[in-house]
């Protein structure tokens, strides 16, 4: 949970180009609040301030980002080419390089690269941010057994997986949007994604649980969807025709 904000805070240091000795826990405070970090890792948006004062300091003294620093190592690389036979010659000098590429751009290409990060990482913030307000409608319950997983106990916290009813990618080319998402656990996500549980409809509101395992208690169960949440019948089709 303390590694899921640390990234977190790292990114926004990142963004926001604030020295970390400039860097408050008020800071980490207030990016938490807005960027709504409670859901990231699974606790109630009220224990959040209370984690935050607790781990914040932690994250401060390890030195925030600048803990980083010195990571990369030096290392002395002869400077001469290799012969086909015969000993090398002795190296003429030696040069040191660092253990990371330095790619040399124009400031045109520099800025065009900046600009095309900072669009990802909007897109993913908005997709993780999709993705944990449906998980959160659920109370992180699976749409199909009704178990919320627990994987914390001194911190209440659950696990549940936003999944895909048309895949992402090719060749399915599904979209990343509420109607195309269901909250599963993993087990009945894996299943669901290999067609082995599929869906029709039974009512607008209501979807039908279908398995292909000879007695299962799932098959022919009813998946209700919760208010605020439609699931579009063109991705259903589409999944349904894929895997029945």
């Amino acid at each position: 949970m303390g590694s899921a904000l640390f990234l977190a805070w790292d990114r926004y240091q990142i963004d926001s180009g604030l020295k970390s000795s400039d860097l408050s826990v008020h800071d980490l405070v207030d990016v938490s609040k807005k960027a709504q970090l409670h859901k990231l890792i699974g606790i109630p948006a009220g224990d959040l301030l209370d984690y935050v004062d607790q781990i914040g300091p932690e994250y401060l003294r390890a030195g925030a980002i600048d803990r980083f620093s010195g990571a990369l190592e030096s290392i002395d690389v002869p400077d001469y080419e290799p012969t086909l036979r015969g000993r090398p010659p002795k190296p003429r000098k030696v040069r040191t390089y660092r253990k990371a590429f330095i790619l040399k751009r124009t400031e045109q290409e520099e800025r065009s690269v900046v600009e095309r990060r900072q669009e990802t990482r909007e897109v993913q913030q908005r997709d993780a941010t999709t993705a944990a307000n449906l998980k959160e409608m659920y109370f992180f319950r699976c749409m199909f057994c009704d178990i919320a997983l627990t994987v914390d106990i001194d911190v209440p916290r659950y696990y549940a997986e936003a999944a895909h009813i048309q895949a992402l990618g090719k060749p399915d080319d599904g979209p990343d949007v509420p109607e195309n998402m269901l909250v599963l656990c993993p087990n009945h996500h894996k299943q669901f994604d290999n067609g082995v549980l599929f869906l029709t409809w039974k009512s607008a509101s209501t979807l039908k649980l279908h398995s292909k395992i000879p007695g299962d208690v799932l098959d022919g169960k009813e998946v209700h969807l919760e208010r605020g949440h439609t699931v579009d019948s063109q991705y259903v089709n589409h999944h349904r025709k894929k895997w029945s």
